[in-house]
């Protein structure tokens, strides 16, 4: 891992975080990538079915709903 990057490992717990009632989505433009903070270009986050992230073409609807959601608009 990257020095100065642990706090963006920081686990949350469930009473501390939202979902906004929008369902889990692998390819949200809010994650870090598959390889983000690796230091030989393996994955440090995988899906818990063991998948890679990538970074998807723009904003996904469930990103736009979180969104609207979150500002109330």
């Amino acid at each position: 891992m990257c020095s100065g990057a642990a706090n963006n490992f920081i686990k949350y717990g469930y009473k501390d975080t939202t979902t906004f009632d929008v369902p889990y989505n692998p390819k949200s433009i809010m994650h870090y990538s598959s390889r983000a903070f690796s230091k030989n270009e393996k994955p440090t986050i995988l899906t818990k079915d063991g998948k890679t992230i990538s970074y998807p073409d723009g904003l996904q609807q469930s990103d736009i709903l979180k969104l609207k959601r979150m500002y109330k608009c």
